[in-house]
């Protein structure tokens, strides 16, 4: 166990690296956030390290209870921190949709996707989220607005402990207006991608490499907790509850064709926890997972005693 948290410390320090310096891996990251939004930031980046192209990752017992899968013999899950497991670190792991199989007593998994006919009542959601938009001709043009308003409206307290960490490390000597403005930067324009790729709409054709250059200042284990936890927090702050929108129209066209589904929505419900990476002996049936509720507070971490942010990202 010691050997294996030895190796996923390791791996977390290395993609921080790579995803501040290479801006095409930095939107590899921000499409797993967009996808698995629910999770922490810590969590977000460990998928993103293991498996870029998880969309629907759930630990074993979730995956059993809420929708009757059971993960594939030999299926490899994703290793993640566990929160709260006390004095030592411990691992948790999930498992993508994609290692699970159907049984005779399967719900439907029901990932949402947005529509064009969807998109007027997204505006609005994003509006009551982040503020007041002002052009709201289209769902790419309001993502833009939607994501300014977010980084103007919710990052103090981010820029604030960002602050704190530049003044005690070595970077003390760059200007602070500077590194403001330039968090503010990266994480509007980060929160536009990862909106954009979640409700399908391409941000290549709204955003380019030149938009996230910034990113490299953040090339530190403490200084990119504040950022990706900033990002994250905010990003989920809004897909949340255009989850919950979509899904709801969903309901009421299943509801004048079909009559109401009671499927468990799985990017609705009870925030995920935990990641893990090995390999199942079994069905899924024997090796369960416990599901906590997630804790939305600031937590002491070991390098920045403090973590930003409704997820806790684990030293």
């Amino acid at each position: 166990m010691a050997n294996k948290l030895h190796l996923l410390n390791k791996l977390f320090r290395e993609t921080i690296e790579e995803i501040s310096t290479d801006v095409e891996r930095w939107q590899g990251f921000l499409k797993v956030v967009a996808y698995n939004y629910r999770l922490r930031y810590d969590e977000q980046l460990l998928v993103y390290a293991q498996r870029p192209e998880a969309e629907a990752v759930l630990e074993i017992e979730r995956w059993n209870r809420y929708f009757g899968r059971w993960v594939n013999r030999g299926a490899k899950g994703i290793a993640v921190f566990e929160e709260d497991s006390g004095i030592w670190q411990r691992l948790k792991y999930y498992f993508d949709i994609s290692d699970t199989r159907p049984s005779k007593h399967s719900k439907p998994v029901p990932l949402w996707e947005v529509k064009l006919e969807h998109h007027n009542a997204v505006i609005e959601t994003l509006e009551s989220t982040y503020g007041e938009i002002p052009d709201k001709k289209g769902l790419a043009i309001a993502i833009l607005f939607a994501s300014e308003n977010a980084a103007m409206d919710h990052i103090q307290d981010y820029s604030d402990e960002l602050l704190r960490i530049v003044q005690k490390s070595h970077q003390k000597d760059i200007i602070e207006p500077s590194i403001q403005t330039n968090f503010r930067r990266v994480v509007a324009n980060s929160i536009s991608y990862i909106l954009m790729t979640r409700l399908g709409v391409d941000p290549s054709k709204y955003l380019s490499a030149t938009d996230f250059e910034g990113v490299q200042e953040f090339n530190t284990r403490i200084t990119m907790d504040v950022l990706g936890s900033a990002i994250s927090d905010i990003a989920e702050m809004g897909l949340a509850p255009i989850a919950k929108t979509v899904q709801n129209l969903k309901k009421t066209e299943a509801i004048r064709t079909f009559g109401k589904s009671d499927a468990h929505d799985y990017n609705v419900g009870e925030k995920a926890k935990g990641f893990g990476s090995k390999e199942t002996q079994n069905d899924g049936s024997e090796e369960t997972q416990r599901t906590k509720t997630k804790e939305t507070q600031r937590t002491k971490t070991k390098e920045t005693q403090r973590i930003i942010g409704k997820k806790k990202s684990r030293s």
